[in-house]
C-alpha cells in the first residue's frame, strides 16, 4: 500500500522547482480544499492558543500565592529551630 502512495505522489506531483512553485501558487488561491482545511487550522490554532495561555494565567495565578505561603512557613519553621538552637 505505502508503495502504491509513493508511485501516486510521483505522478501527480511536478518533478522540477518551478512547477511545483506553480503548483503550490495554485493550492494556495484557487484550490478549494485548501483554503477551507487552512481556515479551520487556523481557528484550532487560535482556540489552543488561548486555551494555553488561559492555562499557564491560571496556574500562576493560583500558584503564586500558594508559593508566598510556603515560603512563609518554611521562613517561620526556620525562625523557631534557629531560636532552639541558640536558646
Amino acid at each position: 500500500m505505502n508503495k502504491w502512495i509513493k508511485k501516486l505522489f510521483w505522478e501527480i506531483f511536478p518533478k522540477n522547482k518551478e512547477e511545483r512553485e506553480k503548483y503550490f501558487d495554485w493550492c494556495i488561491q484557487y484550490s478549494k480544499v485548501f483554503y477551507p482545511v487552512g481556515m479551520l487550522l487556523n481557528i484550532y490554532a487560535t482556540i489552543m492558543l488561548f486555551l494555553t495561555e488561559l492555562l499557564t494565567y491560571s496556574l500562576v495565578i493560583l500558584l503564586f500565592p500558594l508559593t508566598r505561603i510556603e515560603l512563609r512557613i518554611h521562613a517561620n519553621e526556620y525562625r523557631k529551630q534557629r531560636k532552639k538552637n541558640n536558646d
